[in-house]
């Protein structure tokens, strides 16, 4: 499957060169499932953080980015209509609130358009107003450059990847992580009446999460996909969650085949909380023993 990737990269790189853009950018970075190995055609997006040089060249650079990614998307089949919430439109009302919502703060999205004035990933200096405002009380800044230091992977231009610090995770950005997978889940809950959404977004939660206690553990930065293993070493005395663990895996793997129902779909969003609160607690648990 990466092997799809990587042709589409290298064709990516290629758009890149000989556009009319490419003086205008500074760099572009790969990070998410396809950066750390585990993507999967027509269910998992890509998500790049594109860095240009000035905020007035942000709209021409997302312009361009916009079209290219359109154009390999089709040569290369990666289906990201499918797995992109901004691609998606719905006729029910509340769908498309919870799609916006999520386009809104980088879930979903193929890519993000920064400028150097904007945010500063190297001095860890923020200008612009909604960054700022997602980076402080939605997502933590630290642990979202521990990512692209960890698994981000340079398509062109500077190589800012190397550049960035490493810094320990502060109380606040431990809080911050905890809150995100419930509020993917909480957008489940909202998407309800659609099944395969609802259910999309408790595996992506429950996924999430997982990631996430490996990265609070001090564990390697990876997926669960590929970190199974210490994973299932660290929550060997929560065997329902390990089990509820390989059934997103599996459920993700072959989304298309998967028909919920209303009921079944409901029973798998409450297990996915229960999943997310049991990991929570016996982090903290551990915490408090060391």
């Amino acid at each position: 499957m990466q092997s799809a990737i990587q042709h589409f990269l290298f064709d990516l790189k290629k758009e890149i060169k000989k556009s009319a853009v490419r003086k205008d950018i500074v760099s572009v970075i790969l990070i998410g499932s396809a950066a750390r190995g585990d993507w999967v055609r027509g269910k998992s997006d890509v998500d790049f953080l594109v860095v240009a040089k000035s905020g007035k060249e942000k709209r021409k650079v997302s312009s361009f980015f916009r079209k290219a990614l359109d154009k390999l998307n089709k040569k290369h089949d990666l289906r990201l209509e499918d797995s992109c919430t901004d691609e998606k439109k719905f006729h029910n009302a509340i769908l498309n609130a919870v799609l916006k919502l999520e386009s809104g703060f980088l879930f979903g999205v193929p890519f993000y358009v920064i400028s150097q004035e904007d945010f500063d990933l190297v001095k860890k200096k923020i200008s612009d107003r909604k960054i700022w405002f997602m980076m402080t009380f939605v997502a933590s800044l630290s642990s979202f450059l521990k990512n692209i230091k960890e698994t981000g992977k340079v398509v062109y231009g500077a190589d800012l990847v190397r550049e960035i610090k490493e810094s320990r995770l502060s109380f606040f950005d431990h809080v911050k992580i905890f809150l995100v997978p419930y509020y993917i889940l909480a957008l489940g809950f909202l998407s309800l009446h659609d099944g395969k959404t609802a259910m999309n977004h408790a595996i992506k939660a429950c996924l999430l999460e997982a990631d996430d206690e490996l990265l609070l553990l001090e564990r390697h930065l990876g997926s669960y996909d590929k970190d199974e293993h210490a994973y299932e070493r660290i929550f060997s005395r929560l065997p329902y969650n390990i089990e509820h663990l390989k059934k997103c895996v599996e459920y993700r793997k072959n989304f298309a085949g998967i028909n919920p129902k209303f009921f079944g779909t409901l029973s798998f969003l409450f297990h996915s909380f229960f999943f997310i609160l049991t990991s929570h607690l016996f982090y903290l648990l551990n915490l408090v023993k060391r």
